[in-house]
């Protein structure tokens, strides 16, 4: 039945779609982390190529992920849709390469499980499935590789030029994604140079030296900046740990099994009266040990020169180590190897053994959005990079807000930043910043030195282990004006008072005195033309959380409330008077304090609504 074309079709379209459902759910849950962030902001810099210069990656994928956003768009699930595509295409590309590797076996893909197989453990891959939700080059360096190694074979065994240049321009396409994908190339010299011979040899050198020729152009450009930049300092050290960690992800925690299977993958078994296994053709046989061992083991001596160790840049693993753990599992014969299927399946889709914490910077985010003036200024500065929350603040906040990242200005323009950052925050009298875990306090004491005070910390938890969380925290800073707007008689100060049209946000900052013994209602309305009440929110102060018997004295106090009207329909365009009053309850009554012009409310002034 399995050398029906048909059936086998049949089953590679629910292979196919096992794959495409467990990639696409849940893409978006998470928010984008550091490196996501930092590929939206490189592949959208103006100057591209300036923009690399200061890091440690090849343009391809960032030119491309520019192309991609200004067809699709910017959203969550726009960003990494671009990874999902090349890792469900990479599918597809290795059953035609477990398809040739059979063929260089000896076999008859026809009649061989294998490429199935392949399909089914790419689809079931914790590490492609983790890589295809993030805005990350990583799947298209799986995709790339697995097309340069199956346009080799192919050109191996029909010496086909079209195969030829495929393989040449995968290659450099490797070579453009990322640095460390050349290891396939030099697999596949070292391939050429064992198993080889003659004019073949020569041209297949002759390839990979083009190949290489055609990167040199990049490396004049780039390469000696990128040498010293600092994003080699997030590597790691070889150690236990990280073999365990490189283990889980690639073996998953039945790692006996899968790796047993990967080694058994390297032979052929022959069954007759005893089992035998077979390594010839010797070169087929170990060409995807090869695959797997040999950049494994150059990117562990390169990182005692230059810090290049990372799980997730040996992503190059997966395509030998799924077709080595396919051709095991196709040496057993039914019905252990029905059973196999099952057991991999079944821990494939119930078991994730490649996974990384994001911290919530979206909610973080959405927390303070609907708050923020388009006048007022943010900042960041986040120990491990910016980037994420340049994203988020850019997509969230009003377009007209502007947006600085503080660790990016110090790193790449340190001359101005400690004369430009003074200047910067004097013409602004609201901040929002977002400050976490940085080492440098130099935001906080420019902002205090320019007369700013903190009024409000917005936190959201983020869980690092089980039951152990941290919280990130934006901080709003206001510079207190000279005079108050207004005084109520129960001694409150109405510092400013501002309204946000796109999201019914009244943004507060009161002051007292003296300590209240009371807590106080503040009702913020809106009144049209007529004086009718048209949206209104009465609360404690900051949405209940900040009651005025815990004000101190003599320190701004950060109060805001989303209007809503009576039915909850958006009110309609025109112009309407913003006031704010202030009662508290005491025996069943409304005690009003009014304000210093014996009125019951402070009218704020005018706000327009537009259409």
């Amino acid at each position: 039945m399995l050398q029906s074309r048909n059936f086998r079709l049949m089953l590679f379209v629910l292979i196919f779609l096992l794959g495409a459902a467990s990639r696409i759910i849940h893409i978006d849950d998470l928010s984008l982390w550091v490196d996501e962030g930092y590929a939206y902001y490189h592949s959208n810099n103006p100057d591209l190529i300036l923009s690399l210069s200061r890091d440690t990656h090849p343009p391809l994928y960032f030119a491309t992920f520019r192309l991609w956003q200004e067809v699709a768009g910017r959203s969550e699930l726009s960003l990494r849709y671009f990874s999902y595509l090349p890792s469900m295409l990479s599918m597809a590309l290795i059953t035609l390469l477990a398809a040739e590797v059979v063929r260089a076996r000896g076999g008859n893909p026809r009649q061989s499980l294998v490429p199935l197989l392949a399909a089914l453990f790419m689809a079931l891959a914790d590490s492609e499935n983790f890589l295809s939700q993030e805005a990350r080059h990583y799947t298209w360096l799986v995709f790339w590789v697995t097309g340069s190694m199956w346009a080799f074979l192919r050109w191996l065994r029909t010496g086909e030029r079209r195969a030829l240049y495929i393989w040449v321009i995968c290659t450099v396409a490797v070579s453009y994604t990322h640095y460390l994908g050349t290891l396939t190339g030099v697999v596949q010299g070292l391939y050429a140079l064992l198993f080889l011979r003659g004019r073949q040899r020569l041209q297949a050198i002759g390839a990979l030296v083009v190949s290489a020729l055609l990167l040199s152009p990049w490396l004049l450009l780039v390469g000696r900046q990128q040498i010293g930049h600092d994003g080699y300092q997030w590597s790691q050290s070889l150690s236990l740990e990280l073999l365990r960690d490189i283990r889980r992800k690639w073996f998953g925690d039945m790692w006996p099994l899968t790796m047993g299977l990967a080694l058994l993958g390297s032979v052929t078994l022959v069954y007759g009266r005893r089992i035998q296994a077979r390594l010839r053709p010797l070169g087929p046989h170990l060409l995807l040990l090869m695959w797997a061992l040999i950049p494994f083991l150059l990117v562990v001596i390169l990182n005692e020169f230059i810090p290049v160790l990372q799980p997730r840049r040996l992503t190059t693993l997966t395509p030998p180590l799924v077709l080595l753990v396919a051709f095991g599992v196709a040496n057993f014969r039914p019905p252990a190897r029905a059973f196999l299927i099952a057991v991999l399946v079944v821990y494939g889709v119930t078991t994730v053994d490649y996974d990384r914490p994001k911290p919530p910077w979206r909610e973080l985010t959405a927390q303070v959005a609907p708050l923020v003036q388009p006048d007022d200024l943010a900042l960041i500065d986040i120990a491990g990079g910016d980037f994420q929350m340049l994203y988020y603040f850019e997509q969230m906040l009003p377009p007209q807000t502007r947006i600085v990242s503080l660790k990016n200005w110090r790193t790449w323009e340190t001359d101005t930043y400690y004369t430009g950052l003074p200047e910067l925050v004097e013409q602004y009298d609201t901040v929002w910043f977002m400050y976490w875990n940085s080492s440098d306090d130099s935001g906080p004491r420019i902002l205090q030195k320019a007369g700013f005070v903190e009024t409000a910390q917005f936190r959201q938890p983020h869980a690092i282990a089980v039951n152990v969380f941290i919280d990130l925290i934006i901080y709003r800073y206001d510079r207190p004006p000279a005079e108050p707007l207004t005084t109520y008689e129960n001694g409150m100060q109405l510092l400013s008072a501002a309204y946000n049209a796109n999201s019914g946000a009244v943004s507060l900052l009161w002051a007292v005195d003296e300590p209240l013994a009371e807590d106080y209602t503040v009702s913020a309305f809106l009144l049209d033309s007529s004086g009718r009440l048209v949206a209104q929110h009465d609360g404690y102060p900051a949405m209940n959380t900040r009651p005025t018997s815990t004000w101190p004295p003599a320190t701004p106090v950060y109060d805001w409330h989303i209007l809503e009207t009576p039915d909850g329909t958006p009110l309609p365009a025109g112009t309407y008077q913003l006031a704010i009053k202030l009662y508290r309850q005491q025996d069943g009554a409304f005690i009003i304090a009014t304000t210093e012009a014996g009125t019951e409310w402070y009218t704020v002034g005018t706000v327009e609504i537009g259409q």
